[in-house]
């Protein structure tokens, strides 16, 4: 199903459309000059072009992530040709003819405009080389980077080659002293936006006389406001993705417990269909599909419109959808991962021990502790939900071993009365075929743990039942059973609620376990899920960061020709 993609996509082209519309309309706000303008508006989609081109020619396909990199370059692309176009309008203003200044406009800045876009392009360059270090998230912005970073190399070669040849043979410039507007209301409105512009220009020269004359005083509102940053860095949440607010459907997973006939299922899954229809707005929906899985399980899909036409954010429509989920106990429900990138499990704690029971009581307790205390968090759930139910026999082995009773005697005994045992096989003389004669208990007798219990175990001294000697408990097999240095692992997930960040519900989650679970001798629990990995990447995004500024700072050196001067500009 491409529809996603498509309006994806569409509304990846409509931005890029309306962010090149508004920076021509910037551009001649400040220009005020309709050639000016034209100038850097032709630069704008020719480097589009090219560098559309240069992707195929490396085989960067078209996506949101390389679109998102061109949206991105659009407003990195004008900034050379600017400098130099703005360079250029300075030099005519002298009396320079138009070609004359064309050449001293670029010949002056290409310099600067050279450092300034390898700057920026060093920034990308260490994230291309530790892309396999940092997984998932490096190579979904692989396409992102290339993008930007080939944007900014067109651009350059744009800005002092089509720029300084438009506005110097085939455009050529004007200032108004040379052509004055004669159209009277047209003047009035350029000589408005050129008071404004000066008046920006008189009360920057104010403030930066002021400033100067009282350093100190500079000085320490720049220290107040980086003391006041870092202080409301502390309370910004971390992700390791940030949360789609968008998207093409919701998923709702039902599970009932295990053995439960699948009409029952069917039953709940039509009951929380019913309230949908009620609750849910018509234009927030296209249409709600029901799918019966197994016994115990079914899935709910809500179809929602086009994202250019949906009027609910996601959040929104779980607000509404979850208190129609808390009409059955026994029902859990949850969520589906989505398309988007932060979709996974925000948190993720492993229980780990070698006693199974222990294990299994505290993943309990954990799930429930997560869906009681913290608000934050949604989707709670553990590997042993869909679980198979199993009955655990637990010997008395000195009893056992005084009667002579073995263990697989034991099981024995209940696998043939729960299963049945093979007695003989039976041929006719019509036929052929062979048929198998099974011996077992009637489900009558077998009706709970009681009736188990009664059966009689062969022992040294003659029949005993089986309660004698074990007894025998309820209990639920996960799905899967992990092991890490031989002992088993079991898992208690969940996702962030609404605009909630990872590091938010790890700290509540952490919070509710200490203040509420009490662990048992032998059991230990640690939290992975985003955090986890986005802590794991931390060495390679510092990494990342220090060659950053080693480039950056290689080629403000040899641009300056010095090696204090670029500290003036990393103090900014």
């Amino acid at each position: 199903n491409t529809s996603m993609i498509s309006s994806t996509m569409n509304e990846v082209y409509n931005s890029a459309f309306q962010g090149i519309l508004l920076a021509v309309l910037v551009i001649f706000i400040f220009l005020r000059n309709i050639k000016s303008t034209l100038i850097i508006a032709l630069s704008m989609p020719i480097s589009i072009v090219v560098t559309l081109a240069i992707m195929s020619a490396l085989d960067i396909t078209v996506n949101s992530m390389s679109m998102a990199g061109l949206i991105l370059g659009i407003g990195m692309i004008v900034d050379a040709s600017i400098v130099i176009l703005e360079n250029t309008v300075k030099y005519r203003e002298k009396g320079e003819s138009s070609v004359a200044s064309a050449i001293l406009g670029s010949q002056n800045m290409t310099n600067a405009i050279v450092a300034s876009t390898l700057t920026t392009i060093c920034v990308f360059v260490p994230l291309l080389i530790y892309k396999s270090k940092l997984g998932m998230i490096g190579m979904m912005f692989q396409d992102l980077i290339y993008t930007v970073c080939i944007s900014l190399g067109v651009s350059l070669v744009v800005a002092i080659t089509l720029v300084p040849a438009l506005a110097g043979s085939i455009l050529r410039l004007s200032t108004r002293t040379q052509k004055p507007l004669k159209f009277v209301p047209l003047r009035a409105i350029d000589n408005f936006f050129e008071k404004i512009e000066e008046g920006l220009e008189k009360a920057y020269v104010v403030v930066l006389k002021y400033f100067l004359n009282h350093r100190l005083l500079l000085i320490v509102l720049l220290l107040c406001i980086l003391i006041f940053s870092l202080t409301m860095f502390s309370g910004i949440g971390m992700s390791l993705t940030p949360q789609m607010n968008t998207d093409d459907s919701i998923s709702l997973s039902l599970s009932l417990p295990a053995g439960t006939n699948q009409s029952v299922s069917q039953k709940e899954l039509f009951n929380v269909y019913d309230k949908l229809l009620t609750a849910l707005p018509t234009e927030g929906y296209t249409d709600i599909m029901i799918e019966v899985g197994s016994s115990n399980s079914g899935t709910i899909t809500i179809s929602l419109p086009d994202i250019t036409e949906q009027k609910y954010t996601i959040n929104e429509l779980k607000a509404l959808i979850n208190p129609l989920l808390k009409g059955n106990a026994d029902a859990t429900w949850t969520y589906g991962a989505g398309r988007g990138p932060g979709s996974g499990s925000a948190i993720n704690v492993s229980v780990t021990s070698s006693d199974e029971e222990k294990t299994l009581q505290v993943v309990k307790e954990i799930a429930s502790i997560i869906s009681s205390y913290v608000p934050e968090a949604t989707n709670v759930a553990t590997d042993l939900e869909n679980g198979a139910p199993k009955i655990v026999l637990n010997i008395d082995t000195e009893k056992a071993a005084d009667l002579g009773i073995t263990p697989t005697s034991l099981i024995a005994t209940l696998s043939n009365a729960i299963s049945g045992s093979q007695a003989t096989t039976l041929t006719t003389f019509s036929s052929t075929a062979t048929y198998k004669l099974m011996v077992q208990l009637d489900d009558e007798y077998l009706t709970d743990l009681d009736s188990l219990s009664s059966l009689l175990v062969n022992s040294n001294g003659g029949f005993v039942r089986l309660d004698s000697v074990a007894t025998l408990s309820e209990g639920t097999s996960p799905l899967t059973i992990t092991r890490e240095n031989k002992n088993r692992v079991n898992h208690v997930t969940a996702a962030a609620v609404g605009n909630y960040t990872s590091s938010q519900v790890q700290e509540a989650v952490t919070s509710a376990l200490d203040k509420y679970l009490t662990l048992p001798e032998g059991v230990t629990i640690t939290q992975s899920g985003d955090m986890s990995t986005f802590t794991s990447y931390a060495p390679t995004l510092i990494l990342i960061v220090a060659l950053a500024l080693l480039l950056v700072f290689a080629v403000m050196a040899a641009q300056f020709e010095s090696l204090i001067d670029p500290f003036i500009i990393f103090a900014t």
